[in-house]
């Protein structure tokens, strides 16, 4: 435990340094003091020689040293004789220090000065006797005083009743009281009533604490005190408030397996550790003088109860059903129905809790048991399918259970925009109810038609077609797949359903093509070669047939007819539009000679019958001249059809032509109908 002083500051004025402040403190006062033949048990009674009284008074000095000689006390009893310092008081404290077992030290003013912050033990005779009371256990310093020889009396009341009030001031200024109740002061045995020994202590407030240590002077003991053992709950910090009373230079705590937030402080906490177990002992360790001097406490860690309930059975009580609720903690269980025990059974819905309680305190935990019935639920939102792709439906249950569907979802209501079955499961504690529902998906309506445009060639009628996955009704009305159309003009095909409408046209335009043959010859001499063009108006593709046979493809032909015979030339053109048309010519190939190869140019007109004519054939051709010049160009011969074809080498008056060399010019008309003009030398020899 701890001492706590009074301390009374007086301030003292001076003229060169103002206000200063002196302190005194009245810490105890030895009321009984052993005397000679006093009633100190037998083993401290010592045999003295004086006839001083052995009353003692403690004090301490505050921050500022005092002279002895200003010193006034005002006793409780008789009149203050004054301080004494002489060869009987040196003897005495000489003697006293003789006999302290402890590193304590009694000393006598220097130069009549009190030391600032010093101990002062004041004695109330110089005559004591030194052996009455015991100073062995002093580990202290001391300022002794002894008051003057002549006063016998005591100077403190130690029997009877009412209040005692000792003053002790400084040269008038400054002084301190204490005040003690004589009816409260105890024996050496603790019970009210004076004895030698009595002892009163002040704290600060000036409270009086009574005790008796017997004929011991009023030091501070030696004490060293851990504190009373305590409970710790769980593993928060706990506050330790040791107590030293005497000259320690040091204190420690140890022990356990926790830690100490000052180990090296008095008053600290510590916190434990799991490995500290059930109990744990600290030790309090203290150092002065003489050594280490321990004292313990023991800390008895508990739990705070920590409930749980768990049940076992349903949570949620169908008709007719019951469960147990379960507790688990530490300390005894009390349930707020009133009954005790871990276990309890229910059979209404309610709240129960249950309350733990040990030393370390009560805590309490809580479980909600209800009620349900039967599943029930309406399924709300399939009347609206079948939906359009790409909308959404929201299906929602108004149940009084949980709703679980075939999706995953666990909720009342879900959003679907897919087609399917989708179920929903509404579920108690009592059982479950299983709602259906199929969604339709209807898809807006598709519709290609092919093709896309069309055109009509030459009067021909041509075929629309649409695609759809609904019915299709075309812009005339004609509910088919199919329209068939002989005019030109945009055509509609729609395509409706309850997701809206989607429209398709096709463009019908009318085109044509004639197939035209240019080029020739027509007629000719085997071989005949013919070229021919396609002269056909916007035709993009151009196929050339001979008698049904391909033969070329292009806007040009070339084409030989070697052999004679008449033939079939076909053009087969075809617009961009895809229309065709088709023509074609005759071609007529002759037996006939060539007229340029077929001239001679020598004959010998000598009537030997070889080679006396030019002659040629003259098969194939029409409009046949002949006319011969001579080399100054003078015509000399000239004849006209069949007769054309043969000249004897005469004039046309018989006469004979002169040899030499002679120009013929034959002109006809060929077997192509082509007019032509064949000239040739030609040689006559005799």
């Amino acid at each position: 435990m701890n001492t706590r002083y009074l301390i009374l500051c007086c301030w003292l004025f001076t003229a060169s340094s103002g206000l200063v402040a002196q302190c005194l403190t009245i810490e105890s006062i030895l009321v009984d003091a052993c005397t000679l033949g006093g009633g100190c048990p037998s083993s401290n009674s010592p045999t003295c020689s004086c006839e001083g009284k052995n009353e003692m008074m403690r004090l301490s000095i505050g921050a500022a040293p005092i002279t002895v000689a200003d010193l006034d006390i005002d006793w409780s009893n008789n009149s203050f004789q004054g301080f004494c310092q002489d060869p009987q008081t040196a003897e005495h404290v000489e003697e006293l220090n003789a006999t302290i077992e402890n590193c304590g030290w009694l000393q006598e003013p220097e130069n009549g000065i009190l030391p600032a912050n010093s101990s002062v033990l004041i004695i109330t005779s110089s005559d004591m006797c030194t052996a009455s009371n015991s100073f062995a256990g002093l580990s202290d310093t001391l300022t002794v005083l002894f008051q003057c020889a002549g006063n016998f009396q005591g100077h403190f009341a130690n029997f009877g009743s009412g209040l005692r009030t000792t003053t002790v001031s400084v040269d008038g200024e400054c002084q301190t009281s204490a005040t003690y109740d004589r009816s409260l002061l105890v024996d050496q045995n603790g019970n009210i009533g004076g004895e030698d020994g009595a002892l009163v202590t002040f704290a600060a407030d000036g409270t009086a604490t009574y005790s008796n240590n017997g004929c011991t002077a009023p030091f501070a003991p030696q004490v060293v005190d851990a504190g009373e053992d305590q409970l710790l709950c769980g593993q928060e910090p706990i506050t330790l408030n040791a107590m030293v009373q005497g000259s320690f230079s040091e204190v420690e705590w140890s022990g356990g397996n926790g830690s100490f937030a000052d180990a090296n402080a008095a008053t600290t906490t510590y916190t434990p550790s799991p490995d500290d177990g059930d109990t744990v002992t600290l030790v309090f360790s203290a150092t002065n003088c003489n050594g280490i001097i321990t004292d313990e406490i023991e800390l008895s860690i508990g739990q705070l109860p920590q409930p749980m309930i768990s049940f076992d059975g349903p949570q949620a009580l169908c008709d007719g059903e019951e469960t147990t609720l379960v507790a688990t903690g530490v300390g005894n269980a009390v349930w707020n129905t009133g009954d005790e025990g871990t276990t309890l059974t229910v059979s209404e819905a309610g709240t129960y809790t249950v309350t733990f309680s040990n030393e370390c305190g009560s805590v309490s935990a809580s479980q909600d048991i209800t009620a349900d019935v039967a599943p029930e639920g309406v399924l709300t939102g399939g009347e609206l399918s079948p939906i359009c792709d790409g909308e959404s439906i929201n299906l929602e249950v108004e149940g009084n259970g949980t709703v679980t569907w075939n999706t995953g979802d666990i909720s009342p209501s879900i959003t679907v925009s897919e087609e399917g079955a989708y179920l929903a499961v509404v579920t108690t504690a009592c059982g479950f109810l299983e709602l259906f529902v199929d969604i339709e998906v209807t898809d807006f309506p598709e519709l290609t038609v092919s093709p896309t445009n069309a055109s009509l060639c030459n009067g021909e009628t041509a075929l629309l077609n649409a695609s759809s996955n609904t019915q299709v009704t075309w812009s005339d009305g004609t509910v088919d797949n199919s329209l068939e159309v002989n005019a030109a003009g945009t055509y509609t095909a729609i395509a409706t359903n309850e997701c809206g409408t989607t429209e398709a046209s096709v463009e019908v335009t009318e085109s044509s093509v004639d197939a035209v043959i240019e080029g020739g010859p027509l007629t000719g001499s085997a071989p005949l070669d013919v070229s021919v063009l396609n002269n056909t108006a916007e035709a993009v593709d151009a196929n050339w047939f001979v008698d049904g046979e391909f033969v070329g493809q292009g806007d040009a032909l070339n084409y030989l007819f070697e052999t004679p015979g008449t033939f079939e030339l076909i053009l087969e053109t075809t617009n961009e539009d895809g229309c065709q048309d088709v023509t074609s010519v005759l071609i007529i190939v002759n037996d006939c000679p060539d007229v340029e190869t077929a001239l001679p140019n020598i004959f010998s007109p000598n009537d030997d019958n070889v080679n006396d004519e030019f002659t040629f054939i003259t098969d194939c051709l029409t409009n046949l001249n002949l006319q011969v010049f001579n080399r100054w160009g003078t015509l000399v011969y000239e004849a006209e059809g069949a007769a054309a074809g043969r000249w004897n080498g005469k004039t046309a008056n018989g006469d004979d032509l002169s040899e030499g060399t002679y120009v013929v010019n034959v002109t006809f008309t060929d077997a192509d109908g082509e007019s032509r003009v064949v000239r040739q030398s030609v040689l006559i020899t005799r």
